[in-house]
């Protein structure tokens, strides 16, 4: 997989001392070459610390008030993350 949007979503985690994983189906059909672009992603940060380190970046889309998702989209990255 290449996905700058997401190398870049990656280092702004990194920045702000966290660590994006990318988790759920996608990783399975990398893993067997298969296409998916339905990308989950985590880490320990609240949706109100990601609006404050990507709202600039990425457009951000509350999904899940009660779970924490929120949807982040930037040119070429449509990704849900929830918090762990």
């Amino acid at each position: 997989m290449e996905n700058r949007e997401l190398l870049k979503l990656s280092k702004l985690f990194k920045k702000n001392g966290a660590t994006l994983y990318i988790v759920g189906g996608f990783v399975r059909d990398e893993i067997n070459g298969d296409i998916n672009d339905d990308i989950d992603i985590t880490s320990f940060l609240s949706p109100s610390e990601i609006r404050g380190v990507c709202e600039k970046k990425f457009k951000i889309i509350e999904l899940s008030k009660k779970l924490g998702t929120i949807l982040m989209e930037g040119s070429g990255l449509r990704a849900e993350y929830t918090p762990y």
